[in-house]
């Protein structure tokens, strides 16, 4: 159970990686586009089902940025851990492809979900392209992560062994 905890741990620290890389790539498209924190401030108003009729940026608040944030490093935590337990489970070994594929499979379907969920209206709050990419990017971090700290796990275990 403890083997099982420790890959949960490197998920999660795994898993808030992705979501920083996630995060940076939007931050800078918002940059380049000169809306800074354009990209939180209008999923959290979709999510929340929030009236942004008045425009994004003049509905901005740092709590409706933090509470995203939250939420949105919540989600990358607590995916990385289920990512980690069940290729452990599994027995199978992170790599990059398997990243992409999670990026492309996975958090692209829990962000297609959740604005589903809350009623968003899914193909405009941000290009298709960028999601894939940012969530590409952020499979990719996830996998490189894991594998580093298993295989550094599986080196201290075997050496404690002998």
């Amino acid at each position: 159970m403890l083997h099982l905890r420790s890959h949960a741990v490197h998920g999660m620290v795994g898993g808030l990686a992705a979501g920083f890389v996630v995060a940076l790539w939007f931050f800078l498209v918002d940059v380049v586009s000169g809306q800074v924190l354009r990209t939180p401030v209008l999923l959290a108003h979709v999510i929340l089902g929030l009236d942004s009729t008045d425009g994004v940026a003049a509905l901005a608040s740092p709590q409706l940025v933090l509470g995203y944030t939250v939420i949105h490093f919540t989600i990358f935590a607590f995916l990385g851990a289920v990512m980690a337990m069940f290729l452990a489970a599994i027995k199978v070994a992170p790599s990059v492809l398997l990243g992409a594929a999670f990026g492309v499979g996975v958090l692209s379907a829990v962000y297609y979900v959740v604005l589903l969920i809350t009623g968003g209206d899914v193909l405009n709050v941000l290009p298709a392209p960028h999601v894939l990419g940012a969530n590409v990017a952020g499979g990719v971090v996830l996998m490189l992560y894991l594998h580093r700290a298993t295989h550094s796990l599986a080196v201290a275990i075997n050496n404690s062994l002998v």
